[in-house]
């Protein structure tokens, strides 16, 4: 599933949480920052891993506190096998 937006991402993981294995989360976004959704998104289902990307050259753009609860941090722009080890640690069932 894909959503352009925050908002958008957190209605579909409210309305059926249970479709989600990983998140792949960017930073920047329309509406909320990547930060806020991230916030939202732990409060509906607090053990879906949610790996973080960004373009920023370093992730202090991401507090202590998402810092500790994320599942990984992808630097923008990735390659896909960078992108498929990054899942492959929080949800290996999805890339085996």
């Amino acid at each position: 599933m894909e959503a352009s937006t925050g908002r958008m991402a957190i209605e579909l993981v409210r309305a059926r949480p249970e479709r989600f294995s990983v998140v792949l989360l960017d930073l920047v976004m329309p509406e909320l920052t990547g930060a806020e959704t991230f916030r939202e998104l732990q409060k509906i289902r607090e053990d879906l891993p949610v790996i973080v990307c960004t373009g920023y050259a370093s992730d202090g753009h991401i507090d202590a506190a998402m810092r500790r609860k994320i599942a990984g941090l992808v630097q923008k722009p990735f390659t896909p096998e960078r992108l498929r080890a990054a899942i492959a640690e929080v949800a290996p069932a999805l890339v085996s």
